[in-house]
């Protein structure tokens, strides 16, 4: 085989094989984060333009013509006239380039497991912590000894009412800034219709009375309760900031990092202001 026959049968495996493989690799190890990176975008602009070049080589060797001047300078090989000479130049620079290339998408393809294995944990210890806060005394809702103070609505009243008014009475104490009141008037709700349409919105909103009064140990218990019994529910990624900033406030800064981390990485959907407040919070606290 000629020498231009070698170099054009190695351009095209370089260009049909190697070079999608390791565009393959970058895009399959390219998580959200990590493709918005300045090393992840690199790699793929120099891919893109190792192609590119690949493919004006090749088309240059089929014509015959001269290449393009590229490359480091070199005497021509014996033998060789210098066009051939310098394709072949060309062509070992462009395999020793992708080889670096290969190794570093390896690199960091290494990375990503480890720091989806290390995420992983994260999240598996994070959930045992919310759900053991959850179930330390307190937690539970509890039934109120007394009247709520004034304004408020006692629990003998309450009981005679419809489950929607108990709750709107409770909210609206709440609105009213009678935050005693709405947490005794929450609690004997929450208890008294666990399964209401409404009692993950009142579980929500008890911590809220709690966390106002700077209640944070009760207010943590109220927002991890309603994370663990609401999963799924439209205030799951509230509780979740919200358990996170009790935390903060009770200096427990490595559950807080890990509360925070778990609703960026569970709540992507979740609404901005959510999600803006939780990477400030893991800035403020230099979460690793």
């Amino acid at each position: 085989m000629t020498d231009k026959g070698t170099m054009a049968l190695t351009l095209s495996r370089m260009t049909s094989g190697l070079i999608p493989a390791a565009l393959a690799l970058v895009l399959a190890a390219a998580t959200p984060a990590w493709a918005q990176g300045n090393d992840m975008q690199t790699l793929i602009d120099r891919i893109d333009r190792l192609q590119r070049d690949m493919t004006a080589m090749q088309r240059t060797v089929y014509r015959g013509d001269a290449p393009p001047v590229a490359g480091p300078a070199g005497a021509p090989q014996a033998g060789l006239d210098a066009p051939v000479a310098s394709l072949n130049l060309r062509v070992s620079d462009l395999e020793r380039e992708l080889g670096e290339l290969t190794g570093k998408i390896e690199e960091m393809g290494f990375e990503m497991h480890q720091m989806s294995e290390r995420l992983d944990r994260v999240m598996t210890d994070l959930d045992f912590r919310i759900k053991e806060l959850a179930a330390q005394p307190g937690a539970a809702p509890r039934p109120a000894a007394a009247p709520a103070p004034a304004g408020g609505v006692a629990q003998t009243q309450t009981a005679a009412l419809s489950p929607d008014t108990q709750y709107e009475q409770a909210v609206g104490l709440l609105n009213r800034r009678n935050y005693a009141g709405a947490e005794t008037a929450l609690r004997a709700f929450i208890q008294a219709n666990p399964k209401h349409a409404k009692a993950a919105d009142a579980q929500y909103w008890l911590g809220e009375s709690l966390y106002v009064r700077d209640d944070f140990v009760e207010a943590a218990r109220a927002f991890g309760a309603g994370y663990t019994q609401f999963p799924k529910h439209d205030k799951a990624s509230s509780n979740l900031l919200k358990l996170g900033l009790s935390l903060k406030a009770l200096d427990r800064k490595r559950d807080a990092c890990l509360t925070f981390a778990k609703l960026m990485d569970e709540f992507k959907s979740a609404a901005a202001n959510i999600r803006d407040r939780a990477q400030a919070e893991i800035k403020a606290l230099s979460c690793t």
